[in-house]
């Protein structure tokens, strides 16, 4: 079963051409699930009534999408059942996350692969498919997903479109999960192009304590083209914090420079609900992900803290939402990246205060490092206001790094190079630093000293 994704097939105008995408996209829904075949359904018409990514829309502005036009994606592709995926998988748990003390998810291409995780340690945290939850589940599960659709971004539609099934994960009242939560999310190569979309919704509830990792990685191909084919991977993570919970979110993307993914991880806060979170990122062919994080209830605060790392001509993409729809909430947002070679990256990050949310706090910083004349930063810092007793403030720098810098670490016997890369690390290490779960920080602090090891 194959898509082709033409920008001049966009919007669908024709009802009947509405209904053959429907009929493609959900032709492994099972029949019992109404209320999912609903809601792909209202999707998959959001996504056909809208014309495909490209530069002249101001939420794609900065990013070429163009190579994923006029291709036929291959969708349902069984890749992630053949017996070496599933050994390279478990080889890279036991590589990786041996040493931990963890709950791990682990997803391949979007499906969740129970045999190759393990939740059985915790009795407080809980997994269900959506094909198997019950009416309470289903109806917050409804609730979500209807609550938390968009416009701007087609691909995200598209995703939600074309995922029969997903994940609910769901963290008990008044429990502190000491072990972190890990989602995986192995992506497969092929000799085709394809697709491929992952729906995870995390439910924490009342005063529960938890850590949230989730990382990406691309597997290794046994294909023998030079020339690997396209995987688009599309994928949608939900959080909701119910009130006086709490939650340290990681979100690790450390995928080869070919992959190809586009992404939106949304956070809901409700009454006194905490939120602290980490993005790093290294770059990509396309990496884009939206970031939407909504205070729904009152004197819910956010700290989120982010790096991005591209490098040769990778690209990377962060968009982010803060929502202050309610009273009385206090937000921090501070992104730093460093751009190395012809690599290019995209911070918009927006601040966005409704009518009613008075007494709100926010505030906003993106700095950029540039380490080559080819390297590019495109950044812009919103605040869009409706209220009038509210505190917020944002900026962004870019800058290179600073001659008199490397000259006082050279007069101390410090090599040129050496003092580039020393400054490029103080530059990041300082939010590092910031990260309570010391073996998630330790490994995030490796992973950038290797990316800004081939600093000249």
């Amino acid at each position: 079963m194959n898509l082709k994704l033409q920008n001049n097939c966009y919007p669908i105008s024709q009802k009947s051409d509405i209904e053959q995408l429907k009929e493609q996209l959900t032709a492994n829904q099972k029949s019992e699930l109404d209320w999912l075949l609903a809601l792909r359904h209202a999707e998959i018409e959001n996504f056909s009534q809208q014309a495909l990514a490209h530069r002249k829309m101001e939420h794609w502005k900065y990013n070429d999408v163009y190579f994923l036009m006029d291709k036929t994606f291959e969708l349902y592709t069984d890749e992630y059942l053949k017996p070496d995926i599933l050994e390279q998988v478990k080889e890279k748990i036991e590589q990786e996350f041996k040493h931990t003390q963890s709950i791990i998810f682990t997803f391949i291409d979007g499906h969740w692969i129970e045999a190759l995780s393990s939740n059985a340690a915790s009795s407080s945290v809980s997994s269900t498919l959506f094909s198997q939850a019950n009416a309470e589940q289903i109806s917050f599960i409804n609730k979500q997903l209807k609550a938390n659709q968009q416009s701007r971004n087609s691909f995200i539609q598209l995703n939600n479109g074309l995922c029969a099934d997903g994940l609910l994960i769901e963290v008990s009242k008044q429990h502190k999960i000491e072990q972190p939560i890990i989602l995986l999310q192995f992506k497969t190569q092929a000799a085709q192009n394809h697709i491929s979309g992952c729906q995870i919704l995390v439910k924490a509830e009342q005063s529960s304590q938890f850590q949230l990792a989730e990382y990406g990685f691309v597997l290794k191909s046994n294909t023998s083209e030079k020339k690997q084919a396209l995987h688009l991977s599309l994928a949608q993570t939900q959080i909701y914090l119910a009130p006086c919970s709490q939650c340290q979110y990681y979100r690790i993307h450390a995928e080869s420079e070919d992959a190809c993914q586009i992404a939106r991880c949304v956070i809901s806060l409700d009454t006194q609900a905490e939120l602290k979170a980490f993005f790093y990122a290294e770059g990509s062919q396309i990496n884009k992900l939206d970031l939407d994080v909504l205070h729904i209830g009152q004197h819910s605060t956010s700290d989120l803290v982010g790096v991005y790392l591209p490098r040769f001509e990778q690209n990377i993409d962060f968009h982010t939402t803060l929502e202050h729809r309610v009273a009385n909430c206090q937000s921090r947002e501070v992104f730093r990246g460093i751009m190395a070679d012809s690599s290019t990256a995209t911070f918009n990050g927006k601040i966005h205060i409704f009518q009613d949310a008075q007494k709100t706090d926010a505030q906003l910083n993106n700095k950029n490092l540039l380490l080559t004349n080819q390297a590019t930063i495109n950044t812009k810092p919103e605040l869009e206001i409706y209220a009038d007793d509210v505190v917020c403030a944002h900026g962004a720098t870019v800058a290179e790094i600073d001659a008199d810098a490397i000259y006082f670490l050279q007069t101390r016997g410090i090599g040129q190079t050496r003092a580039k890369k020393m400054l490029s690390v103080g530059f990041i290490q300082e939010l590092i630093e910031k990260m309570p779960e010391s073996a998630i920080r330790q490994d995030i602090t490796q992973r950038a000293q290797i990316c800004l090891s081939n600093i000249q």
